[in-house]
């Protein structure tokens, strides 16, 4: 087949989508010999077909009039974004000028791709042909409702709209629809008695009712059987040590000094909790000499704890062998420990045992975020694999680039440029090999800790 074809580039962007007259004139009696290839491109890369939800679609408007809504086109190159236009029979029979829109649409979204147009020129031998609208969009959409019953597509009420208003009518003419009145027919014989009926189903339970009057007091009943006498534990030595004072109040002794570094006093010191008003080479930190000293005891091992009266610190002292230095108790620490990260834009996992997983540790103010895991079926740049849930990506300030090295390709490493952006997205940028060259199953590996 010899074509009479013209090629042009579409690019969506904010600039403008009118690149009018493509220089392209065809004849009347170019019959399914005419057409027009159109490269749709986005951010001047090609717009992948294949792994979108749109599609595209052509209405044309002629010179004379004439509208052609919905053109059959045909996906050459999916993944090029590449399409075809055939210049169809009904078209080329109105000469003049054509204007052409192309769309890119699904069910929610449309995008205005381009505006252009072209010419169609009288071969000289052509009748007159008069004005035409094309309405197969109409036309199909009420086939499919016959061929397929589909009454949902004229809305949710609509067979109780036709049921209502038919009903309406005959009551409100009766007499149209009636007939004259018969002779009265002999009574029927009595027909079999038909079988019983399934079990309807159980009703709900009703509404409890009210609650009826108290009743008379009844008569007392027999005395029972005396039961065998308790025995009274032996509680002498059921509590060796007091926690407290009699009334459950801390112990306090006025004028008791306490010196943590003098391992005797330390180790004659009471188990349980008490107040001491002086305690002396407490840590450097502590707010206060005031506060509440436990002592913890078993066997050899042994704990002291101590809390000024002023804060929210917490300080132990523990001896096995011999007396430790003081460490305080952690109070700003967190772990979210390894949590899946949960792909999009059709991103799997390498393998079972690389998932792609996040954490986030707090400790001491130190926010660290670590990143582990792999990745393929990435066909192209800038794609967004995952995004950080909000309690993670607050603390995230600026876009934290990173660089892994992934598959081979003739015989050499490739790398690839990574980004976790303040909104949460995990963004494969770059790679250093041409994107055609990428396969599905290319490695793309994610491991990386940061310092937020």
């Amino acid at each position: 087949m010899i074509y009479k074809n013209k090629d042009i580039t579409a690019n969506i962007n904010e600039v403008g989508v009118n690149i009018g007259n493509i220089n392209a004139n065809f004849y009347t009696k170019d019959i399914d010999t005419a057409s027009i290839r159109i490269y749709i491109k986005w951010q001047n890369d090609a717009f992948d077909l294949s792994n979108n939800v749109f599609t595209p679609k052509l209405d044309l408007f002629c010179e004379d009039g004439s509208i052609f809504i919905d053109e059959p086109l045909k996906i050459i190159l999916s993944e090029k974004g590449l399409i075809q236009y055939n210049v169809t029979k009904s078209v080329s029979r109105h000469v003049g000028n054509v204007k052409a829109k192309l769309y890119l649409v699904n069910e929610d979204e449309s995008i205005h791709v381009v505006s252009f147009d072209f010419n169609i020129n009288d071969s000289g031998s052509d009748e007159l042909v008069s004005k035409e609208i094309s309405v197969n969009l109409v036309e199909d959409t009420v086939a499919r409702i016959l061929k397929n019953e589909k009454v949902s597509l004229l809305g949710n009420d609509f067979e109780r709209k036709i049921s209502d208003d038919a009903k309406a009518y005959i009551d409100a003419n009766v007499d149209r629809f009636k007939g004259q009145k018969g002779e009265k027919g002999d009574r029927g014989l009595q027909g079999l008695r038909g079988e019983r009926g399934l079990q309807g189903v159980k009703g709900d339970r009703g509404i409890q009712g009210p609650k009826g009057e108290k009743g008379d007091k009844g008569d007392r009943g027999l005395q029972g059987i005396q039961g065998v006498p308790g025995v009274i534990p032996d509680t002498e030595n059921w509590q060796k040590f007091k926690l407290s004072t009699d009334n459950g109040r801390t112990f306090y002794e006025h004028g008791q000094s306490l010196d943590f570094n003098d391992g005797e006093q330390l180790k004659e010191l009471p188990i349980g909790t008490r107040y001491i008003a002086n305690c002396t080479n407490l840590p450097s930190n502590a707010t206060s000499k005031h506060g509440w000293v436990t002592k913890f005891n078993r066997d050899i091992v042994q704990l002291i704890e101590f809390r000024p009266f002023n804060s929210k610190q917490v300080f132990v002292k523990k001896f096995h062998i011999d007396w430790k230095e003081w460490e305080q108790v952690d109070a700003d620490f967190s772990d979210t420990g390894w949590q899946m990260l949960m792909l999009i834009n059709g991103v799997q996992a390498y393998g079972a045992t690389s998932k792609p997983q996040y954490r986030l540790i707090k400790n001491n103010g130190v926010v660290t975020l670590l990143l582990r895991g792999s990745t393929k079926n990435i066909t192209k740049a800038n794609t967004i694999i995952a995004v950080l849930p909000s309690n993670v990506s607050k603390y995230i300030t600026q876009p934290l680039p990173f660089v892994q090295n992934g598959s081979f390709k003739s015989g050499r490493a490739t790398t690839i440029r990574w980004s976790v952006e303040s909104s949460g997205n995990i963004k494969m940028e770059r790679v250093s090999f041409d994107e055609s060259n990428g396969i599905a199953g290319d490695w793309y590996p994610i491991d990386h800790n940061f310092i937020l």
